[in-house]
């Protein structure tokens, strides 16, 4: 394949997790500003803020290769414009999967409500498993 379509396809996929990102961090920016997220544990709070600036730094990455593509190398195809972006997506991925990781290592509320014995209505099924599951022990 011919540099030049390398390099579009690779700018391209940039563009994509760029807007993915964007989607995270806004959901994510968007839940401290929920009436409840002051009812969190300190340590569900303390997860979703220090996620936000992993995922500052994965949007810079996936921003950084289009920006060197047009200033640096002024819009001309190159083999280190390509390089470039293949290393940023790549390590791109590093704070987005840690901050997954740091969302998934706090059970979610619900989750908690659950195995506390109080059930919202939604989830009513899924309780009386839980609450099996957690007698039978």
């Amino acid at each position: 394949m011919k540099l030049e379509r390398q390099l579009k396809l690779a700018l391209d996929e940039s563009r994509l997790l760029i807007l993915g990102s964007q989607v995270l961090f806004g959901f994510q920016f968007n839940g401290i500003f929920q009436q409840k997220f002051a009812d969190l544990p300190s340590a569900s709070r303390g997860f979703v803020c220090a996620g936000l600036p992993l995922l500052m730094v994965a949007l810079a990455l996936q921003i950084a290769p289009s920006m060197h593509h047009r200033i640096v190398e002024g819009g001309q195809d190159s083999r280190r414009v390509l390089a470039l972006a293949t290393l940023c997506a790549g390590w791109a991925l590093l704070p987005v999967a840690v901050d997954s990781g740091d969302n998934l290592a706090d059970p979610c509320p619900l989750i908690r409500t659950i195995i506390n014995g109080r059930c919202p209505p939604v989830a009513l099924p899924h309780c009386r498993r839980a609450r099996k599951l957690r007698l039978s022990r």
